[in-house]
């Protein structure tokens, strides 16, 4: 059950260890600050705080989605370059319906995580394009409070290939998180799920 976004003035950002296991700290250093300033103090700034001018340079590269129950969670925006490793613009899309099985109930659980606690995830993993590409990516995908209530329902994800891992047969669709590499907490000030309960998002039932 989403959360709502409360001041903390003591809110310090530590993302030390996914700066670490980044293919692109530099430009993971930037995304962050910027949104450790969107938030002014506060535990999560609300997506009205989003300043387009400033985010600029990562736009091609950021998602929005909404979390609108456990089985949907909306695209509500989505950058060039995202939707062209895609193969198309998913906006309006369910972000699930492009997982493997395997990952889909433990990413959703992830998600619901990222606003629930609320806590960034930075995650690498590997997607299978539909053209036949295998890339090895990461993401960090931080919390968003949205409307009036200050509900946090809201994500919004950086999106980077690390490297291009093979070539395969072009299929009919791309699948996000064909397998997965590595998952990091992101301190917000809140405090971080464990390593055992990080391991639990991924387990079966």
């Amino acid at each position: 059950m989403p959360l709502e976004a409360r001041s903390n003035q003591s809110a310090v950002l530590d993302a030390r260890t996914s700066l670490e296991k980044s293919a692109a700290p530099g430009r993971l250093r930037a995304f962050l600050d910027l949104y450790d300033e969107m938030r002014d103090g506060r535990l999560v700034p609300h997506r009205n705080d989003l300043d387009l001018r400033k985010l600029s340079a990562f736009l091609t590269d950021l998602t929005l989605m909404e979390i609108e129950d456990e089985a949907t969670i909306t695209y509500r925006l989505m950058g060039s370059d995202v939707a062209e490793r895609m193969g198309a613009d998913l906006t309006g899309r369910n972000f699930l319906e492009f997982l493997s099985p395997k990952e889909r109930r433990g990413t959703a659980r992830a998600m619901d995580l990222i606003v629930s606690r609320p806590v960034g995830l930075f995650s690498i993993y590997l997607n299978q394009y539909a053209r036949g590409v295998l890339s090895r990516n990461e993401s960090i995908m931080l919390p968003l409070s949205a409307g009036d209530d200050d509900k946090v329902t809201q994500i919004i994800g950086l999106h980077l290939v690390q490297t291009t891992v093979n070539y395969a047969t072009a299929g009919d669709n791309t699948i996000i998180a064909a397998d997965t590499f590595g998952t990091e907490p992101v301190d917000l000030g809140n405090g971080v799920p464990t390593a055992d309960e990080i391991a639990r998002l991924r387990a079966v039932s």
